[in-house]
C-alpha cells in the first residue's frame, strides 16, 4: 500500500509510494527551482523541454483543446511566455495551474503567434480557473 493515498503500488513494493504519489513527490522538490538553478548547465533546448515536460506532469485540466475541442493530440502551453519570467521565479510559478491550457497543434502555433488571445480561448475555460492574464506562449 503507497504511504501517502494507501492505493497499490505498482512497482512490486520496492518503494513506499505509487508511482503517482511518487511523481507527485519528485514534482514538488522541482518546483521550488528556479528558473536560473534549471538554467545551469543545460543546453537551451534541454532547458525548455524540462519545462514542457513537467508542465505536461502538473497540468489537471481536460485533455482536449479549450479552443476546438480536439482531443486526440494536444500540447499543454503555457499562457504567459516562459522568457517573461524573471531568472529567480520558480518552475511551479512558471507551471502554475492558471498559467497552462490544453491547445491542439493548429491552435498552439496561432496562440504563439497573436492569430488568437488569450481572451477568445478563455471562454471555454471553467471560470475556476480563468484567473491567466494576456500574453503568448512561446516555449510549449
Amino acid at each position: 500500500m503507497c504511504r501517502i493515498c494507501g492505493g497499490p503500488k505498482s512497482d512490486g513494493g520496492r518503494w513506499p509510494h505509487c508511482t503517482h504519489c511518487a511523481q507527485r513527490q519528485r514534482l514538488s522538490l522541482i518546483a521550488d527551482t528556479t528558473l536560473a538553478e534549471l538554467r545551469g548547465g543545460l543546453s537551451l533546448n534541454q532547458y525548455h523541454a524540462k519545462i514542457r515536460g513537467w508542465s505536461r506532469s502538473v497540468y489537471d485540466g481536460p485533455r482536449r483543446c479549450l479552443e476546438c475541442g480536439y482531443s486526440l493530440h494536444v500540447d499543454i502551453c503555457h499562457v504567459r511566455d516562459v522568457s517573461t519570467f524573471a531568472l529567480y521565479a520558480t518552475i511551479g510559478e512558471v507551471n502554475a495551474p492558471e498559467n497552462l491550457i490544453a491547445l491542439c497543434k493548429n491552435h498552439h502555433w496561432e496562440f504563439d503567434n497573436g492569430f488568437l488571445t488569450i481572451r477568445s480561448i478563455t471562454k471555454h475555460r471553467p471560470a475556476a480557473k480563468n484567473k491567466a492574464g494576456a500574453g503568448a506562449a512561446g516555449v510549449s
